[in-house]
């Protein structure tokens, strides 16, 4: 039997092949490599994609768009030179390869967007092969799993195929659609052709980086008075901040200050506690690439193109994964092969040790693969830097995983002075557990003395700090693709560069992802006209839909449908409204505010800035309540003016008095 295994890059078609047939023989066909090989009497032909060669267009000139085809990359895009040229060797090579072959295997990635590509190159490249095809799943690609993967080859996974065809349909008519629409109202009143891009998933996390930015720029800080006293104990010097916490009204800070500092306070009580800390569950993509932006700063499409690279190396399992569950074989041999690697001989041996080995295990699931683990397999040749960090956090996680908690020990001493309660923490490590394997994670330790109940304690100084309310945090691409995650909006392939697009658009700017005015004036336009493409909701309940396909409960033709019916209602109701998205879009409202030029509410201000008003007023009367009422207004504006942790559009106001003021 002749049979040809198709993968989904070049590396991986030559360890699939060597691990079939550690004799197999690299050749070239139209300039592209493949492997020829033998295994039970069978000629096998090693042969690869390059990733997606074929992806969605349309001949309809406007929108709506419901019709639309699959083609070659080569056809539809505007590709570099050489990745044109390197796709059209690819599909040659394929083509020529395909000569009286008796069965045909889809060996790419087992994910969607694998199944997808594989079905791609046997249906339409090849001409309806996948009538005689099976797929080999595998999660790693350690010769064991792939040679035990080939042996247990299974029906062509037509459910993804399916899963994956409706997502790529969906995406392409959302985005398609809207995008065009908008552009299409700008040019409608008069401005230059520019895309303005917009989708499914894209338009519901710009609406919360807008959410965000509104807060932030509405933001109003008001003081509040921080206590810190420095004591002293049988010669030991230590600092205790006041309970319960910051104080809102400067007369009572002083009042603590005057009668706490150069006394005695007394310890009323100590607090010891053990805490148990458990072994961190293993990696799926989305801790994976917290923890490596956390400790080293990597940006997460960095972390999982690295981590794809080490997966084609064998070094990991496969990355693209949800889950949190170790995969069933034995966990030995991954430790036996973790105590050849010298940085970890002494920590897998001693797991090694146990009589039994039971993982540490979170409530992450995937229905195609197991957590991200080490295979055990030492690297060959030079590692990058930002390769072995990634491999060293993969292995430590893996053999975190395996071994006792942690235990800390947390001490709280209470003192009181006058009628003050003060607190001084600290926190120690009883038992190391799984800090030592994985050591990223371990807490930094605080003495404190050990103090009794009744002993006295001399207060030196009390120290007054004035401090103002943050806004809250800008977002970074961490807790975005963490909240993604948690409403289960896009995949764990595909978040990233949803964030990254928003960039590319000029939607967000700097390391916060902080919305530009174009970010703003898009997600408000959409919200205005169109406010279904912003809700987060429907979004989800759309992903869910996609995965009930997999299951067998829906089918492509109903989703997509579907989705047809509600652009059509969405995009009708836009095209009514084209003229005044278009004038909303280019900053020409009907009455302008006074402050940015955005359309004004009847007070000649924008909501936004008419909000921010308000917020001022309110702040402006608790300012002056918190300092006993002797603060004259005028004094809080120009404080509040030269505060940083004052919102813009606050700002806006205050320096538009500030002028009017100086102009009388």
């Amino acid at each position: 039997m002749k049979i040809m295994v198709i993968s989904e890059k070049p590396d991986a078609c030559a360890r699939i092949a060597v691990a079939l047939d550690p004799g197999a023989v690299r050749r070239s066909i139209q300039g592209m490599p493949y492997w020829t090989g033998k295994i039970d009497g069978n000629t096998l032909i090693f042969a690869s994609s390059l990733g997606h060669l074929y992806t969605l267009s349309t001949r309809v000139p406007v929108y709506p768009v419901r019709t639309y085809s699959w083609g070659p990359r080569t056809e539809v895009e505007r590709l570099p030179r050489q990745l044109r040229e390197s796709i059209n060797m690819f599909m040659r090579g394929l083509a020529a390869l395909d000569s009286e072959i008796d069965l045909y295997v889809n060996a790419c990635d087992y994910d969607l967007e694998g199944s997808l590509i594989g079905y791609m190159v046997l249906h339409r490249l090849l001409q309806g092969k996948d009538q005689k095809a099976k797929r080999m799943f595998f999660s790693s690609l350690m010769p064991q799993d792939l040679r035990q993967a080939f042996q247990r080859l299974q029906p062509l996974d037509s459910a993804n195929v399916e899963a994956a065809l409706a997502r790529h349909e969906v995406d392409f008519l959302y985005g398609i659609n809207i995008s065009r629409a908008l552009t299409v109202a700008l040019i409608s009143v008069g401005e230059e052709f520019r895309v303005l891009s917009a989708g499914r998933v894209q338009s519901v996390v710009l609406n919360w980086v807008v959410e965000r930015e509104r807060n932030i720029r509405s933001h109003t800080p008001l003081p509040k008075w921080l206590l810190k006293a420095k004591m002293n104990a049988d010669g030991a010097s230590f600092e205790a901040n006041h309970l319960p916490g910051a104080v809102l009204d400067l007369e009572n800070a002083k009042k603590v200050q005057a009668e706490s500092s150069g006394k005695w306070a007394e310890v009323v009580r100590t607090e010891r506690r053990l805490e148990t800390v458990a072994p961190p569950p293993p990696f799926r993509l989305g801790t994976l690439q917290a923890d490596a932006y956390r400790f080293f700063g990597l940006a997460p499409d960095r972390v999982l193109e690295v981590a794809e690279r080490l997966y084609l190396d064998a070094l990991v399992s496969y990355p693209r994964t949800s889950s949190e569950k170790f995969p069933r074989e034995d966990p030995r041999v991954i430790l036996e092969g973790l105590s050849g690697i010298l940085p970890f001989k002494k920590l897998a041996e001693d797991l090694l040790r146990r009589p039994e080995l039971r993982p540490s295990e979170g409530r992450g699931v995937d229905r195609a693969h197991p957590a991200i683990y080490a295979t055990g397999t030492a690297p060959k040749g030079r590692m990058s830097g930002d390769e072995w960090r990634i491999y060293e956090m993969v292995c430590r996680r893996t053999m975190s995983c395996f071994a006792d908690p942690g235990t800390l020990e947390r001490t709280a001493i209470i003192l009181r002075c006058a009628d003050h309660l003060w607190e001084t923490a600290g926190v120690s490590i009883a038992s190391q557990g799984f800090y030592r394997y994985y050591e990223y994670s371990l807490p930094r330790e605080k003495p404190v003395p050990p103090l009794q109940q009744g002993v006295q304690v001399f207060v030196s100084q009390v120290e007054l700090t004035e401090e103002m309310s943050k806004p809250p945090a800008s977002f970074t691409i961490l807790s975005l693709l963490s909240r993604m995650e948690h409403v289960n909006i896009g995949t764990p392939a595909t978040r990233a560069s949803t964030i990254k697009t928003l960039a590319q658009r000029g939607y967000v700017e700097g390391p916060g992802y902080r919305a530009t005015d174009l970010g703003l004036t898009v997600a408000d336009t959409i919200l205005a006209f169109c406010a279904e493409f912003t809700n987060e909701q429907m979004t989800r309940a759309l992903e869910e839909k996609l995965e009930a396909i997999v299951d067998g409960k829906t089918s492509r033709s109903v989703v997509v449908e579907e989705v047809r019916r509600r652009l059509d209602r969405l995009l009708l109701e836009m095209k009514k409204n084209e003229r005044r998205i278009g004038m909303s879009l280019a900053g020409k409202p009907s009455a302008a505010c006074r402050l940015c030029g955005r359309q004004a509410t009847p007070t000649g201000l924008c909501r936004d800035h008419e909000q921010s008003e308000e917020n001022l007023k309110k702040a402006v009367e608790e300012w002056i309540r918190r300092h006993g009422g002797h603060l004259p207004r005028e004094e809080v504006k120009k404080r509040l003016r030269d505060i940083p942790e004052t919102g813009g559009w606050v700002k806006d106001l205050l320096f538009e008095k500030s002028q009017a003021d100086g102009q009388r």
